[in-house]
């Protein structure tokens, strides 16, 4: 004996039964729940019902759009997420934080290392700001 694929079937129950809007909206609820549940073995194939049904639903004059309104995202459960065994990321920082309060520079002793840093830039060989504060 033949099974027919659920695609066989619903064309063959949508033209035996005749069945009203409200039975083909339930059929296509049922369907729906069917796929999203993974409780059918050819998901193209009742997918193929489901447009089937979807059709037949709009061409008898119901509103598609409400029927289709009804999909639900699958149900899948979201697993929790497990502690990593390996190396994990350390945020802490590399070198002590200093608090201690930071002596403020003067406008000149500000322009005086400056312009040590930029003489020292142009000439790698001086290496050191004689105008530094020790």
């Amino acid at each position: 004996m033949k099974i027919d694929n659920l695609f066989t079937r619903a064309k063959n129950w949508l033209n035996s039964s005749n069945p009203d809007l409200a039975q083909i909206a339930s059929a296509y609820r049922g369907m729906l729940k069917r796929i999203n549940t993974g409780n059918v073995e050819v998901v193209d194939d009742a997918e193929a019902a489901l447009d089937l049904l979807a059709e037949t639903y709009d061409n008898r004059g119901g509103d598609v759009s409400i029927l289709l309104a009804t999909q639900e995202p699958p149900q899948t459960e979201i697993a929790p997420e497990k502690p990593q065994s390996g190396p994990q990321l350390d945020a802490s920082p590399l070198v002590p934080i200093d608090t201690a309060p930071r002596k403020e520079l003067s406008e000149d002793e500000r322009r005086n290392i400056l312009a040590d840093l930029k003489r020292t830039l142009r000439s790698p060989s001086q290496g050191k700001y004689p105008n530094a504060p020790a």
